[in-house]
């Protein structure tokens, strides 16, 4: 016969079995808090020379102190108690059910098995609970009596109101892994399945989100990894949430926010689903699984298979980086399908805890292989088809296109934001371009030589959005200059918002071969040359995003500002070109700038190939290799920044439609290496009528940040001065007149 009012009798019965961890508890709390309090009283009062020494310290330097002690240092110590003790106690509190002669002496005491469950639940709560508030109080009361000494009487109140949210993240965090770690007593039948099933109940889902978003990145070209969100992930694992969800509130330093309550009510509702599975499993728990491997077969086929399959694809991954290309297929395969057979067999070992159990399931591991191979076979090939999306014309509302290279921010987040807030709707040119991307992406011939990544957020009318990572031409200059130099990309990725120009706290101008730096009054001086700046984005976008201008200046903004994550930087390199006439007025008017020319007299410039000149090589290797590094002058009407390379080579061997001359094709001649070595492959342009002509179209600022395929390039010279100094100028490519490119010949 079984009465529930035997409840409390049982709590007490196997509490006497448990002093020991009621004894550890008491200890773990006791160092943690009133002994660590007393130390750190007695560190502060000797720092500061005694009570009377600190009382003359500032009141807030005072409240900060103690306040660090009760915000951080206490959920911090507490929490890691907390973990500890979940698992010591989630353990040990049920390892009758692991031993056959224990769970029949208790199961066939006079209480029913709900009964004795909650006994010992509830004692696996209070070892841990009383323990703590006991030492916390106590710790408080000397806490808060040394805190009236101080004259803090003002912060009891918040300090009590911290501790009381402390606690309750405290309760939630043990909770999570007090019941992960029953949930997985109560599948297994001994303590070495007990801890594979903690380990794949606290990473499986996670190592399974981690890997598929390796082979996304992996095989998936257009994959934009920047915006996936590992923000929820902790929620699939307590082993992952208990530690993020305290780290979270020692980051608030005691300030409560509704985001933060967002995120403990989700790990309370997590850490009772887990709780809600441990009694059920209980429920259904025979007494024959004690000393056996896994009790729940259904659970068992799951662990096994679902674990297969990730081996298989980490087997897969590892064999494929240990490969060639070629031979990536055969070998992945073969790690795939040895993986998942070695990780399926070794868990039904030790699942039936018998090692003639390798085999038992031989079904089932031929559907975890095939699974596996499935999986690995569906990114190789992109079976789903992610790289080559493309919806109808009709069904896309707009898109947002950021190209980081065609853009004057330095910062980590720039591209995420701009994507949610450009909004370009002309479908006709959107349709054009993402046909174009997918059939690119579908021959996947590209080389990093000639192409950048673009990220773009397609949204369409049923309210769907995609992200993606398209590789760019050059070419494709036609198809993405309306959304380049339309004004909402404009906006988003050149223009300044005035109303943040408070929080620029930095200003660096670069002019001339000098440096010069302001901080001061900022705000008030910057507004001006923002307005500016915005105006002449928008009046010479071609020229900007294109760079084609000569270089005057470079303007680098450093801002500071307070976000949801804490104080935040964020930089912005303006390159003022020729043609911005409002921005370099705007800079000639600031106060404390001087922008005024300092011109240099030059004794020489040297145009330098890198190579030793060996009088074996043929004459017209050398003017050939000039024309490569330094390019071929543009011809009037034509932009030499819009040309591809296939012109431009078409031209060197007399093929284009601009003048050429015939080149000898040779292959490329290996010769040593050196910056200025004595006969090194250079000219040097020491008459005065030269060097003024390439000192019109020399610049002393280097573009280190951008580097388009759709912006000319510039390649370094060296400039000496009449005083014997030396310097690096810049020469944009294409501009270098052909008289100079055939005297490399003339030796």
């Amino acid at each position: 016969m079984t009465s529930k009012h035997l409840f409390f009798k049982a709590m007490k019965e196997d509490l006497r079995h448990k002093i020991w961890m009621t004894a550890l508890s008491f200890l773990g709390s006791f160092l943690a808090l009133p002994v660590a309090w007393l130390l750190w009283r007695s560190n502060v009062l000797r720092q500061y020379g005694g009570m009377e020494g600190l009382l003359m310290k500032e009141k807030l330097v005072r409240q900060e102190n103690i306040m660090w002690i009760f915000n951080s240092y206490v959920p911090g110590v507490c929490g890691f108690l907390a973990i500890t003790g979940a698992v010591i106690v989630g353990l040990s509190g049920f390892r009758y059910v692991f031993h056959k002669n224990m769970v029949d002496t208790y199961h066939s005491l006079p209480v029913k098995r709900s009964t004795l469950y909650g006994a010992c639940y509830l004692n696996g709560i209070l070892i841990w609970l009383v323990p703590l508030l006991t030492c916390l109080l106590l710790t408080l009361a000397m806490g808060g009596s040394f805190m009236v000494r101080l004259g803090g009487e003002e912060i009891l109140g918040t300090i009590l109101r911290n501790l009381g949210i402390s606690v309750l993240v405290l309760t939630v965090v043990y909770l999570l892994i007090y019941h992960l770690v029953l949930t997985a007593v109560m599948l297994s039948g001994n303590a070495l399945n007990t801890l594979v099933c903690m380990g794949f109940l606290g990473f499986g889902v996670i190592s399974f989100y981690a890997l598929g978003l390796t082979y996304f990145d992996s095989y998936m070209d257009t994959f934009y990894f920047p915006v996936v969100d590992w923000g929820n992930v902790p929620y699939f694992s307590p082993l992952l949430g208990a530690p993020d969800l305290l780290t979270q509130w020692i980051d608030s330093a005691g300030q409560w926010s509704w985001q933060f309550g967002k995120v403990l009510l989700t790990n309370a509702g997590v850490a009772g689903i887990f709780g809600m599975a441990a009694w059920l499993f209980y429920r259904r728990r025979t007494s024959e699984t004690a000393g056996q491997g896994m009790g729940n077969k259904t659970a068992a086929a799951c662990f096994r298979i679902l674990m297969g399959v990730e081996a298989g694809m980490c087997g897969w991954g590892l064999f494929v980086l240990l490969t060639s290309n070629a031979q990536a297929l055969t070998w992945g395969s073969f790690g795939a399908v040895l993986a998942s057979i070695l990780t399926f067999g070794i868990l039904d070992i030790i699942f039936q805890m018998d090692f003639k159990a390798f085999f038992a399931h031989k079904i089932q591991m031929a559907v975890t292989v095939m699974l596996g191979l499935l999986v690995c076979f569906t990114f190789y090939w992109d079976w789903i088809g992610f790289d080559t999306r493309l919806p109808d014309a009709d069904e896309i509302a707009e898109i947002a296109i950021y190209d980081a290279e065609l853009s004057n921010r330095l910062f980590y987040d720039a591209a995420e934001n701009a994507l949610e807030q450009i909004h370009y709707q002309d479908t006709e040119v959107i349709y054009a371009f993402l046909k174009e991307m997918t059939e690119r992406e579908a021959e996947g011939n590209l080389t990093y030589e000639n192409y950048e990544r673009v990220a773009a957020k397609v949204t369409l009318k049923s309210g769907e959005s995609y992200y993606r990572y398209y590789r760019v031409l050059k070419e494709d200059e036609e198809l993405l200059w309306p959304i380049f130099t339309s004004e909402t990309y404009l906006k988003h990725a050149y223009m300044l918002d005035e109303d943040s120009v408070a929080d620029c706290v930095g200003m660096k101008v670069s002019f001339d071969r000098k440096e010069q730096h302001l901080t001061d009054n900022l705000p008030e001086k910057l507004l001006p040359v923002i307005r500016a700046y915005n105006q002449d984005v928008l009046e010479n976008a071609d020229n900007i995003l294109l760079n084609q201008d000569k270089m005057l200046a470079e303007v680098e903004l450093e801002f500071r500002y307070q976000s949801e994550k804490g104080r935040r930087w964020k930089t912005y390199n303006l390159y003022i070109l020729e043609s911005m006439e409002h921005t370099i007025e705007a800079l000639h008017r600031m106060d404390g700038l001087d922008m005024e020319a300092q011109k240099p007299e030059i004794q020489s410039v040297v145009l330098d190939l890198g190579y030793q000149y060996d009088e074996s090589v043929d004459k017209a290797i050398w003017i050939e290799r000039a024309r490569e590094i330094y390019g071929v002058l543009a011809q009037p009407g034509q932009n030499e920044a819009g040309r591809g390379q296939t012109d431009i080579r078409k031209e060197e061997a007399g093929e284009g439609d601009g003048p050429g001359e015939d080149i000898v094709q040779k292959e490329a001649v290996s010769v040593d290496t050196e910056a200025f070595p004595d006969g090194g492959c250079r000219v040097v342009v020491t008459d005065r009528e030269e060097i003024e002509e390439l000192e019109a179209l020399l610049i002393y600022i280097q573009n280190y940040y951008h580097r388009s395929v759709f912006q000319r390039r510039y390649i370094s010279v060296t400039v000496k001065g009449e005083d014997g100094d030396e310097w690096m100028g810049y020469l944009p490519k294409g501009v270098l007149p052909e008289k100079y490119i055939l005297r490399f010949g003339d030796r």
